[in-house]
C-alpha cells in the first residue's frame, strides 16, 4: 500500500486568523518518493477550489468558482484518491474530465 508522508505545510491565506479569513492549506508530501502538492485554497460557501501537482505536473483541478475545467489524470486516479482520503475530501470524479 501507498504511503503518505507530509514533508511540510503552509497556511496561505494571510488573513486566515482574521475574521472571515478561511484556512487555505498547501501541503508538500512525498509518495514513495515522488514529491506532490496538494493546495487548497476553497472559500467556504462562497466554493472549493482544490489542485493536486506530481512533480511539478498538475494532475487534478477543481473548482466551483470560476469557468475553469475541472480534471484529472485518468492514469492517476487511484492515486488522487489515496490523496483525497488522506486529506479528506471527495475528488468529485464523476463532475470532470479525464485526461
Amino acid at each position: 500500500m501507498k504511503r503518505i508522508t507530509v514533508m511540510n505545510k503552509y497556511e496561505t491565506n494571510l488573513h486566515h486568523d482574521e475574521i472571515g479569513g478561511y484556512h487555505q492549506p498547501l501541503y508538500e508530501f512525498n509518495i514513495e518518493g515522488v514529491p506532490y502538492i496538494y493546495h487548497d485554497t476553497s472559500c467556504g460557501k462562497y466554493g472549493t477550489r482544490r489542485r493536486i501537482e506530481k512533480n511539478g505536473h498538475l494532475i487534478y483541478n477543481f473548482t466551483t468558482m470560476a469557468q475553469f475545467e475541472n480534471y484529472y489524470d485518468y492514469d492517476e486516479a487511484e492515486t488522487i484518491a489515496l490523496i483525497a482520503k488522506h486529506f479528506a475530501f471527495n475528488p468529485m470524479f464523476h463532475e470532470m474530465v479525464k485526461v
